[in-house]
């Protein structure tokens, strides 16, 4: 299989994925309600996982908007003590 049919089947999982988070958290960031830049956020990064596509699961993504979003991340990072960039 081309990478070019990989990617595209990634992406489409993504977009049926955020589709199915934004439907359950009613259209709102998770964390404040916010309705303003929402994003599909995950609890556990993709790049912790062997595999990026295996933590494109529902129960590891979150509608967060864009300012929750980097607070999550930020906390994340600080949690698992690493940050973005480090090596793993």
């Amino acid at each position: 299989m081309t990478s070019t049919v990989t990617a595209a089947r990634a992406e489409g999982r993504l977009l049926r994925l955020r589709d199915r988070v934004f439907a359950r958290d009613g259209h709102r960031c998770v964390y404040c309600g916010s309705t303003d830049e929402l994003e599909l956020a995950f609890v556990k990064p993709l790049e912790r996982f062997v595999h990026p596509t295996a933590g494109m699961f529902d129960a590891n993504a979150v509608g967060a908007c864009g300012p929750c979003s980097k607070v999550l991340v930020r906390h994340l990072d600080e949690l698992a003590g690493w940050h973005a960039g480090a090596s793993r």
